[in-house]
């Protein structure tokens, strides 16, 4: 078994030294540009509706959104990710409230 496992690794490591790894950063990034347009879809669709009380939480998710976008541009894919995720979650906690969820 440990001959199996050394065998994966090294093959493993054969391939990133050629340069046959998978673009991870080029998903992430599609990942990001992705959730971001679904949250601004989800937005739109639902911000001329909202009460005052859940338009603060609406404006609090839009600035999470954004910062998302910042952080895009420095490449910092981490951090995007983070402020798109829970600018989702600001959103799904209004339609859990609601009832809508």
């Amino acid at each position: 078994m440990l001959l199996l496992i050394a065998q994966v690794l090294s093959l493993n490591i054969a391939l990133v030294i050629i340069g046959f790894q998978r673009d991870d950063r080029m998903d992430e990034e599609k990942r990001v540009k992705d959730d971001i347009v679904e949250f601004d879809e989800h937005y739109n669709s639902r911000i001329n509706t909202a009460n005052e009380k859940e338009r603060v939480i609406f404006n609090l998710a839009k600035k999470y959104r954004d910062d998302s976008e910042h952080y895009m541009e420095k490449g910092d894919l981490f951090s995007a990710f983070g402020c798109i995720t829970y600018a989702h979650g600001l959103l799904d906690g209004i339609l859990a409230l609601k009832g809508e969820l």
